[in-house]
């Protein structure tokens, strides 16, 4: 049977409590569901920060004793369990995680398999599988590493996260023939997301092992995050209120991800091999007929439709630029001509600068381009903070340098997901929410402005608010969506 993304998302909204829960599904082929946010801040205070850790507690099946993360800098436990208040401070953490996840499920009306996703040690039980076991102490199906893993490794301050590494040792046990078939749903906790890679590569696993998609049900006891004056952020989003300009539109904020490109099915491992030169001559297995990277067909495509707009736009003289969180990977895309003439069709030079050089004895003209903004950072000490949305930081550097050419008055910011609205909205912008790249809404639009459901709509939008013919105000009346703001936003 084929997987259908409307159907499974109507499945879930009927069979668990999802309207109380945020969720990330960009980049995914499954949502995550999550319990509560963690934002960390650089002045956070000690306790608040280390207390997060108590998700990371396991328990060692040999020595039937609970082991803290421990600390990076001397190799010491975060916390003594022997200690009668740390010991109190697990128990309260561990009651909210339950309480939490078991609104989130619905008991009476499911069939449910819970499956902890395991720690990369082998001998040890982590908090979501202790929770897996708790919600159904019959059940002898568990997830297991049989043999220690690496740690995740860090490049160039990513995750690079394959198959092969987080399914190292993973074995399914209690399992028979089609031992899914007895289940409504197969569900699948882990202490904390920030990209979902872990998910990724699990769900993925379990799919091989022949565990239907639509089964499959991703849930996180965090999600994690890095942003600076989050509280402030939040009010901001909370209460901009668009002044609905009479004005045309001259200065538009574009998304990249599942907003220009469909890099949903991402291609994690040719990403991490981006930066090696090498990888990307002939020869290589992601390009035909001897193709190079710079002259091959795009790895991501851009979606149809979206051609015609940058087409209108250039023909228009509108200035555009695009903002994303993963500007390094971003940034050598464009080194493919063919994406970037796509995107910047009439662009001879304003943005995009021209130089001719010699690489493994291929010729390629293109250095940089102006209009992809690098993400807006600031050093404290030896501590770098990165301005992700989000945070609006990179959303007004972007803005202001644009200020040499023109004085905008009307702004818009183009994004598919929740942290796209709060930062265009937090940096002052009119917010647009496209959903062509977005496979699970949950009837949600994050208090976006204007919704588009294709690229068509997007382009009346454009011509109409760019040319003068109407004001933002008479389009809003005629054909825009425009969305209520969330009322729980707090991630809950």
């Amino acid at each position: 049977m084929t997987f259908d993304n409307k159907i499974y998302e109507q499945e879930l909204m009927k069979s668990f409590n999802i309207a109380q829960f945020d969720f990330v599904e960009e980049g995914l082929p499954l949502p995550i569901f999550y319990g509560s946010l963690f934002n960390r801040e650089q002045n956070m205070e000690f306790e608040q920060q280390n207390n997060f850790y108590l998700v990371k507690t396991k328990y060692s099946i040999v020595d039937k004793t609970l082991l803290a993360e421990r600390n990076q800098s001397n190799g010491e436990q975060k916390f003594d369990f022997n200690n009668k208040l740390d010991l109190q401070k697990l128990e309260t953490k561990f009651n909210k995680f339950e309480k939490r996840f078991k609104e989130f499920v619905n008991l009476e009306y499911n069939k449910i398999c819970y499956l902890g996703i395991p720690s990369s040690e082998c001998g040890v039980y982590n908090i979501p599988q202790i929770l897996a076991k708790i919600m159904n102490p019959n059940q002898e199906i568990e997830l297991i590493r049989t043999i220690t893993k690496d740690k995740t490794h860090i490049e160039n301050g990513k995750r690079q996260i394959l198959f092969d590494e987080i399914t190292k040792g993973l074995e399914l046990q209690g399992v028979g023939e089609s031992w899914w078939e007895k289940f409504d749903f197969v569900v699948v906790i882990d202490d904390v997301t920030t990209t979902g890679s872990s998910f990724r590569m699990i769900d993925k696993y379990l799919i091989n092992k022949g565990v239907p998609k639509e089964k499959i049900v991703n849930y996180s006891l965090y999600k994690h995050q890095k942003v600076e004056k989050w509280n402030s952020i939040v009010e901001k989003y909370k209460h901009f209120e668009n002044p609905r300009l009479n004005s045309q539109i001259d200065l538009i904020i574009w998304d990249f991800d599942e907003t220009i490109v469909d890099s949903r099915k991402r291609n994690v491992e040719f990403e991490s091999t981006i930066n090696d030169k090498m990888k990307l001559k002939k020869g290589n297995k992601y390009f035909k007929n001897g193709e190079t990277f710079y002259r091959a067909s795009p790895i991501y495509s851009i979606y149809p439709g979206l051609e015609e707009i940058f087409e209108f736009l250039a023909n228009d003289g509108m200035i555009y630029e695009i903002i994303s969180n993963r500007y390094y990977l971003m940034e050598k895309l464009f080194y493919q001509e063919k994406l970037r003439k796509k995107i910047f069709p009439k662009d001879k030079g304003d943005g995009c600068r021209y130089v001719s050089y010699k690489t493994n004895g291929e010729y390629t003209n293109y250095e940089k381009c102006c209009w992809l903004v690098p993400t807006f950072e600031t050093k404290i000490d030896d501590y770098t903070i990165k301005y992700l949305k989000p945070s609006p930081e990179t959303i007004k550097n972007g803005v202001e340098l644009t200020l040499d050419t023109i004085e905008p008055t009307r702004i818009i910011g183009i994004g598919n997901t929740k942290n796209d609205i709060i930062a265009y909205k937090a940096a002052g912008l009119e917010t647009v929410l496209v959903t062509w790249g977005i496979h699970y809404r949950f009837g949600r639009d994050y208090g976006a402005d204007h919704v588009f459901h294709n690229p068509r709509q997007l382009l009346d939008f454009l011509k109409k608010n760019t040319s003068g013919i109407y004001s933002s105000k008479d389009f809003d009346d005629i054909i825009s969506l425009v969305a209520e703001p969330q009322v729980n936003f707090d991630d809950n």
